[in-house]
């Protein structure tokens, strides 16, 4: 099991069904408007976890991204792509996890620089 991580490189955490008391429902089954796709559906729907969920401490929204496969990196022929964006390759994700469902300062949730509601959830320090 992965374990909350909170560095600005990797915020995600596990996604295990006896292990959400960190997180608040937002939603338990995606919404087939938003999630288009009929086989990542599937999987999402596969896990039996919430789809879009709350941490209680962070109030930050967060996804749920199921396990399965995918291409990672550039297409062939894509003149603005960076090396390291080369050669696209498939990646297997072989656990679900949760990651922040929209780009935030890092740096406002870092719990290393030392973890300030306010500046997260506004003046009141529990979520809204």
């Amino acid at each position: 099991m992965i374990p909350f991580m909170s560095n600005s490189d990797s915020n995600f955490t596990s996604a295990t069904s006896s292990n959400l008391s960190w997180a608040e429902v937002l939603e338990q089954n995606p919404d087939p408007n938003v999630v288009t796709d009929a086989d990542f559906l599937k999987h999402i729907t596969e896990t039996k976890l919430p789809w879009r969920v709350k941490h209680k401490k962070t109030c930050i929204e967060m996804l749920l991204v199921p396990p399965g496969k995918f291409m990672m990196g550039a297409s062939p022929g894509d003149t603005q792509a960076e090396d390291s964006e080369k050669p696209a390759h498939e990646v297997t994700l072989t656990k679900a996890f949760y990651t922040r469902s929209h780009r935030s300062n890092a740096r406002a949730v870092d719990v290393r620089d030392g973890y300030k509601p306010k500046q997260i959830c506004g003046q009141n320090t529990s979520c809204r």
